[in-house]
Order: structure tokens, then C-alpha cells, then sequence
């Protein structure tokens, strides 16, 4: 798989459950061997860097785990928290400049200087969580990697979380890559968005294009799948069938990794890996890797289960 961030875009990677989501964010950040391929960060390939080089530029990239409570150590102080990055990463900022700029960093993610003495099982999820941001953003990383970083919060604080991503990644220029499985999430986030099955991109463009024309019939179950809060008032649609369980991430299907599921599959999907290409010229960047992508378009998925 390949892709992409910019500095100060958001971009979303979603897919269900055991496609291997998180692995991607552990490798971008060293905590997963890389088998092959690269992982360049300003234009440093930090998997082949020397061990010293490879230390002071994995600063660049931080990772915001899904839950705040356990990657949070709760025998230290909030200001121990905050200061630990600068104890790794010797020069960033001098000794006398810590207080000021954890009080900086507090306030930058809603929190306050009486907030820096706490320990974190003085905190609701929801702090914690923020206290995660100010943690990752100590070291002024030009890149945050956001692994279902709200998905254990209630949906209040889920938006107020969002929100303060957004401000800072805007205020900051920082480029975030927001992985999770919820669409909701990624709509209101993310500029672009990259749908994920079984290790494989499968579509990808930018949010608007996405979200209004699904083209792959992955993306359009996912889309299925959504709640519609209020069913009486979008009158009668035809919806479509459970596709079943996700294939072993070991041994997936030879061609198309989704034609196990797929009613438009035929023996092509199964000999051909099916490449990510343009839609259209038209497309605005939006690519999507099915070999039958102009039937999926129409609709023909639900033709075929109709």
C-alpha cells in the first residue's frame, strides 16, 4: 500500500476491523518492523537510517493511541508526562524553558498550569485524551498519527477531541493521518480519506468525491453499514447484503482480496490483482482498484443481489 499526507491535511484511513489499520500506524512510527518498502518523513526514510539518526527523526511522527487510560503512565505527574520527550530528545528546549512551555501546551490543548501536578486517574477520558495531544505535540512533530483516538470517549467529548485536532493542525501546519472505522469521524475531519481492506488501499480520493460517489463495493458496504438515524424521513432504499466475515489477513484471496464478498466477482477478480487507477479524468484524484469499477459506480452491486 502506499500513501500520502501533506503538511497540514488530515487524511483518514478506514476499514473494519483485523485489516490492518493499526499496523500501518505502528510502522509509520518504528513500533512494527517494516518487511519492505519505506517510511520517508520530510523526505527521510527512517527505516534506514542509523540507529542515532533514526532516534532524533522519529520525533517528526507522533502516535495518539485509542486509549488514553494505558498509554498514559499513572505513576507520573502530568508535568513529568510532558517533560519526558525533552529528557529523550536532549536540545529541544533548555531545563529553564520547561515550566512556561508545559503550562503553553496545556492551555494549547483546553487544559490548565493547575492541571500539570495531577496524576491521570484524576482525569476523565476525555483529558486524558487531551493530555495524550499535548504529550505527542511536545516534541513538535510535523506529523501526528491519530490510531482510534476518540473511539473510547463518549460522543460529546468525541467532538470537543476533533475539534481541538482540527484547530491545531491548522494552527500548526502538522499533517495527521486519522485512523479509524467510524465515517463520521472521518467526514468531519479529514480533507482526504483511504479505505483499507486486508492490507490493501482499495479507494481513496478526497472526502467530498468519497462520500457522494463511493465507487468500490467495499466502500459502498461501509457506507451501507452507517445508521440512519432517521429512516422514516429517507423513505424506501434497497440495501444491501451481509457480506459475510473477513477473510485470514494470513492467507487472504489471490486477486481481488474482496471478491469473497463481492456478488460482481468472476474469475478475472480472482487471477488479477486488481491496480488503483483513476475513475476518470474527471475524478478529481479519486482512484479505486476493481476491475468492474464503472458497474460498481452504477449501482450494479445491488443489481446483482436484486
Amino acid at each position: 500500500m502506499s500513501l500520502e499526507v501533506l503538511e497540514g491535511e488530515a487524511v483518514g484511513l478506514v476499514g473494519e476491523s483485523g485489516c490492518g489499520k493499526s499496523t500501518v500506524a505502528r510502522a509509520i512510527v518504528g513500533l512494527q518492523p517494516v518487511g519492505s518498502g519505506s517510511v520517508e518523513v520530510l523526505g527521510q526514510n527512517l527505516t534506514v537510517l542509523p540507529a542515532r539518526e533514526r532516534r532524533a527523526a522519529r520525533r517528526q511522527v507522533q502516535l495518539i493511541f485509542q486509549d488514553p487510560y494505558s498509554s498514559l503512565n499513572t505513576e507520573m505527574t502530568v508535568r513529568e508526562l510532558l517533560t519526558e520527550g525533552w529528557r529523550a530528545h536532549p536540545g529541544i528546549l533548555e531545563r529553564s524553558q520547561w515550566e512556561g512551555r508545559v503550562n503553553e501546551l496545556l492551555e494549547m490543548v483546553g487544559l490548565n498550569s493547575l492541571h500539570a501536578s495531577r496524576k491521570p486517574r484524576e482525569f476523565s477520558g476525555g483529558q486524558l485524551q487531551r493530555i495524550a495531544i499535548a504529550r505527542a505535540l511536545s516534541v513538535e512533530p510535523r506529523l501526528l498519527v491519530a490510531d482510534e483516538a476518540v473511539s473510547a470517549l463518549d460522543v460529546s467529548v468525541q467532538a470537543q477531541v476533533l475539534n481541538l485536532l482540527d484547530d491545531l493542525r491548522k494552527r500548526l501546519g502538522l499533517g495527521i493521518l486519522f485512523i479509524s472505522h467510524d465515517l463520521a469521524v472521518i467526514r468531519h475531519l479529514c480533507d482526504r480519506v483511504a479505505v483499507m481492506y486486508l492490507g490493501k488501499i482499495v479507494e481513496a480520493g478526497t472526502t467530498e468525491e468519497v462520500f457522494a460517489r463511493p465507487t468500490h463495493p467495499y466502500t459502498q458496504l461501509l457506507l451501507e453499514s452507517v445508521p440512519d438515524l432517521f429512516p422514516w424521513e429517507a423513505g424506501e432504499k434497497k440495501r444491501l447484503p451481509d457480506a459475510g466475515e473477513l477473510p485470514s489477513p494470513i492467507d487472504p484471496p489471490s486477486g481481488c482480496r474482496f471478491r469473497t464478498r463481492c456478488p460482481l466477482a468472476t474469475e478475472t477478480c480472482a487471477a488479477e490483482v486488481p491496480i488503483l487507477e483513476e475513475v476518470s479524468r474527471a475524478a478529481n484524484g479519486h482512484e479505486v482498484a476493481c476491475h468492474y469499477k464503472d458497474l460498481a459506480r452504477q449501482g450494479a452491486w445491488a443489481s446483482a443481489v436484486a
